[in-house]
């Protein structure tokens, strides 16, 4: 017969662990971030955003560790309903759905503030091992966003092979790029944006 306490206990502990995971994680996306804004202009493909902003009418200053950790304090706690959206994902090693939900709307989040101008580009979100499948692109030049795409070929297309003012993120789900969108403040696009030559 199973001890239903020790049962409680295990489920407690694996709560406790997935939360220090996720802690653990951001804590090396911020190292990774400090580390890489004392090099000038260091680009890892390690990190899935895209964000490679050229000064516009309006120079947007540069971002430094120290905005970023005070922005970090405003990241408010990812809605139940953006974890209940992501609660059947998984395949990430020890990633839960929580988890996932929690990177999505952190990059979402990230998205926002530079969108409204108060850092240069977002922080990079923590690698999956997964094949992503759906693009979000909230900035892009001559398009009008947010858009999705559901092919890398025409995500690319559209962001001129990253060179341009962009601003974008791939996920491995709809779902987690409903919540990024949700968290950058902008409407998720309900039609899958499809490249031509003859836009």
């Amino acid at each position: 017969m199973v001890d239903r306490a020790l049962v409680e206990d295990l489920r407690g502990f694996e709560r406790r662990l997935e939360d220090l995971l996720r802690d653990l994680r951001q804590l090396s996306v911020r190292a990774e971030v400090a580390l890489a804004s004392s090099v000038s202009d260091t680009r890892s493909e390690a990190w899935d955003f895209v964000s490679t902003p050229r000064p516009t009418r309006r120079e947007t200053p540069p971002s430094s560790s120290h905005d970023y950790n005070n922005l970090a304090r405003e990241l408010p706690q990812v809605p139940d309903f953006c974890v209940r959206l992501c609660a059947n994902l998984s395949g990430y090693q020890s990633a839960s759905g929580k988890s996932r939900a929690e990177r999505a709307w952190e990059a979402g989040f990230w998205a926002k503030c530079a969108l409204e101008g108060r850092i240069r580009r977002p922080r990079p979100s923590w690698p999956l091992d997964l094949r992503n499948q759906f693009y979000v692109v909230l900035k892009a030049e001559g398009y009008p966003c947010p858009l999705v795409c559901n092919k890398a070929a025409d995500y690319r297309a559209i962001l001129q092979d990253f060179e341009g003012d962009t601003l974008s993120h791939a996920f491995p789900s709809q779902a987690e790029a409903r919540v990024y969108c949700q968290a950058a403040g902008v409407p998720f696009p309900e039609t899958i944006y499809q490249w031509t030559s003859r836009r």
